[in-house]
């Protein structure tokens, strides 16, 4: 499995966001208990502005949809 880990550089007050470390974290630990093995790791540490390109974020579902990582 591949894991999209999105950061948004802008948090809003009193939000609590999980790092972009701690995301891996638990997406291996998920990983790991399920028995999944894990393909690539995809980090996206930007503002989520409508306007703002993606690159990672496209890459990652391009994956998914090319029948690259199920």
């Amino acid at each position: 499995m591949d894991l999209l880990l999105p950061k948004s550089k802008i948090v809003r007050e009193g939000e609590r966001a999980l790092s972009i470390r701690a995301q891996e974290d638990r997406g291996r630990e998920w990983a790991d208990e399920h028995g999944y093995c894990v393909r690539k790791v995809w980090r996206e540490n930007l503002s989520a502005w409508s306007d703002v390109q993606r690159p990672k974020y496209d890459a990652a579902m391009s994956a998914v949809l090319n029948g690259e990582v199920p």
